[in-house]
């Protein structure tokens, strides 16, 4: 089983110990992508995915393999974008961004404050009601957003009348 995936005009990939690198300009994107059963190989033009079983299994890590590949070719051209609004309807929320933390003070009368990681180099940006996260690997975008998403969650209240929280408007270029 083999399968080539043709790279951009302009790029370049590199893969070493497990490690596939995309680069284009001055941007780098690296993914680990590392199976015994599949090669990996870079050619001029191409990546080449090949393995030696025709196994359910395999095509699936190949093709989950070639989405992760696509995902990291496309951020070279496109920025991944996603969009989350800031709810608060019995408390007033308060929202920051201190060094790589995103920090929310006062969510749902609590007293100590929340925060989460902001992952990669994901950048965050808070404009009134409407938090942006943005990042050139999808991974790192995405998983930022879900984390604010879910450090925003109200437990052990009536989800039906606390709607509270940070909830996600726009996934990547869809909207919700």
């Amino acid at each position: 089983m083999k399968y080539e995936l043709m790279l951009l005009e302009g790029a370049s990939a590199r893969f070493e110990n497990g490690i596939v690198s995309v680069s284009k300009n001055d941007r780098i994107i690296s993914k680990t992508l590392d199976h015994p059963s599949i090669k990996i190989g870079i050619d001029s033009s191409k990546i080449i995915l090949s393995s030696d079983s025709d196994s359910r299994k395999i095509k699936r890590l190949i093709n989950t393999y070639k989405s992760h590949i696509n995902n990291l070719l496309k951020g070279l051209d496109e920025v991944y974008v996603y969009k989350l609004k800031i709810c608060s309807s019995h408390f007033p929320m308060d929202v920051s961004i201190k060094g790589d933390k995103f920090v929310i003070k006062n969510f749902v009368g609590e007293r100590k404050s929340r925060s989460s990681k902001i992952v990669g180099n994901a950048k965050v940006e808070i404009n009134s009601d409407v938090v942006t996260v943005s990042s050139y690997n999808k991974e790192f975008a995405g998983q930022t957003a879900a984390n604010l998403e879910n450090i925003a969650k109200v437990k052990n209240k009536d989800r039906r009348r606390f709607q509270d929280g940070i909830y996600m408007i726009i996934k990547a270029g869809v909207e919700l």
